[in-house]
């Protein structure tokens, strides 16, 4: 579903060039497609002040926090199954193992994920991608790419979620046209976007040029991300 919407907003970016660079722009040299980010970025933020952020401030103020609090767990326990993948991938067999406990546990005693018992039990929840495990084996970011819809990422990234869209587990239970799945994405990126609220916020106060900001912000968690997995 959603690489369909990708593709389908490609000709509507193309169409209205490459974006200005602000006045005094510094390169950086991780950003070579920067005027095509830019254009991207433009189109991601409008489409997200018209429709995303909209539905996300109505969804935060009508309903309560522990239904919401619910779905995110649900969404998280779906996580943790592409992290056992992950972790195995990366030869690291004790949080695989650590991961396979939590969505065993959550999925039954957690009701498919709407509870956590697994942190109460100590089973610590690690966020692990096709991105990081391509990084766990020497694959450098490459070029930093605006994606349509789906925001900031590098080329590796990009490959990675390409990879774990297809790897989503919800992809063998539901057929990915049917109107169950197509709901289910729908209210994953709406609690995820809502999840965003508070910290783009704090974005907004500090932040001179938006686009830069985000673009150090995605580079600096998934530096974070990469050591914490080489620390294991």
């Amino acid at each position: 579903m959603i690489p369909r919407l990708v593709f389908l907003t490609l000709p509507f970016v193309l169409l209205t060039g490459c974006a200005s660079l602000p006045p005094g722009h510094t390169v950086d040299e991780r950003d070579p497609w920067e005027r095509y980010n830019r254009a991207m970025f433009s189109f991601n933020d409008g489409l997200d002040k018209a429709v995303l952020k909209p539905v996300a401030q109505t969804y935060e103020a009508t309903i309560p926090e522990v239904i919401r609090n619910r779905v995110t767990n649900f969404f998280s326990n779906l996580s943790d199954f592409s992290s056992v993948i992950h972790h195995s991938l990366q030869a690291e067999p004790k949080p695989a193992l650590e991961s396979s406990g939590r969505f065993v546990v959550n999925s039954t005693v957690g009701l498919l994920g709407l509870l956590d018992p697994a942190s109460s039990l100590g089973l610590a929840r690690t966020n692990e991608d096709a991105g990081l495990t391509l990084g766990r084996w020497g694959v450098g970011h490459g070029p930093y790419v605006m994606l349509p819809l789906l925001g900031p990422s590098s080329l590796r990234d990009a490959v990675g979620t390409a990879a774990d869209m297809r790897m989503d587990i919800t992809g063998e239970l539901l057929n990915p046209d049917s109107a169950e799945r197509i709901a289910l994405t729908g209210v994953r990126v709406v609690d995820l976007r809502t999840r965003l609220l508070d910290i783009e916020k704090g974005v907004d106060l500090i932040s001179f040029d938006r686009y830069v900001s985000v673009r150090s912000g995605y580079f600096a968690r998934r530096e974070r991300l990469q050591e914490q997995g080489e620390t294991r």
